[in-house]
């Protein structure tokens, strides 16, 4: 007998991908895909999932927002739904995406393509450790920002259980970005809100940390100190990726960003 499709696969089928002819002999797996899809459509249907698409809606329609703090504004207590890819939390088989509203975190978290209204349920990523930046309005990753963009983060955590996702500016000031407010890291396979920030002009980069065992952030703070000025500001080289003190076992991804003023 033939070994069992994964979760991953099973997850990229219930998102609309190629149904392995797997399937068609394996009743177990056949079993496990209809579990998947049913919560799938209970997620659809679910009086949340209708709230949070119309905030989402709402805002997209509103007139821009003024630039506020140098470099990262306000939070968004808005999980989009309807327009992005949100935190993906990539460890364990079967994780799903967990999204925020108004009224807190959500036990079901559907996920969605850019620019689509169909949801996808627990999209995964494969690859070595990475963070991403992933814009609102066109679902482009890592692009050239401009203030007011909207933008939600995105982690490959490598197999790892634990991150600490913070932003630095070229003066050195560094920013919790995920968990919010956070003074050490958060466990991915447990249920968080999906940060989603306005990013104002100027430079900034993204670093995240994944470990088996939580950092604090003072630590992080600490390794990020002995970055050298070229590592503080997009363009970033690969050299960058080395911090100083780093014990074995924690994996560290950055992307650098450029923010120009709006037209």
């Amino acid at each position: 007998m033939s070994e069992h499709l994964s979760d991953l696969v099973l997850d990229e089928v219930v998102a609309g991908g190629m149904r392995p002819p797997h399937l068609e002999s394996c009743a177990a797996c056949r079993e496990r895909l209809a579990l998947l899809e049913s919560h799938a459509e209970k997620v659809r249907a679910g009086p949340h999932f209708a709230r949070v698409r119309a905030r989402v809606l709402s805002e997209r329609a509103a007139p821009p927002r003024k630039p506020g703090v140098p470099w990262l504004t306000r939070w968004l207590l808005v999980p989009a739904l309807a327009t992005l890819a949100t935190v993906v939390l990539v460890r364990g088989a079967r994780a799903v995406d967990p999204v925020t509203s108004p009224e807190g975190p959500s036990p079901e978290a559907p996920f969605v393509r850019p620019g689509t209204l169909e949801p996808l349920l627990g999209m995964r990523i494969k690859g070595p450790p990475q963070v991403e930046l992933l814009r609102l309005k066109d679902g482009e990753i890592n692009p050239l920002l401009q203030e007011g963009d909207e933008v939600a983060l995105r982690l490959r955590s490598g197999g790892h259980r634990y991150a600490l996702v913070v932003a630095m500016d070229s003066g050195k000031q560094v920013e919790a970005l995920w968990p919010p407010e956070g003074r050490q890291s958060g466990e991915l396979a447990a249920a968080q809100p999906a940060p989603l920030f306005q990013v104002t002009q100027g430079d900034f980069v993204v670093h995240a940390l994944y470990s088996e065992t939580p950092l604090r952030l003072d630590t992080v703070q600490e390794w990020l100190s002995t970055l050298k000025p070229e590592c503080r500001a997009a363009p970033m080289s690969a050299a960058c990726l080395s911090l100083a003190g780093v014990p074995p076992g924690v994996a560290h991804a950055a992307v650098a960003l450029q923010v120009e003023a709006r037209p």
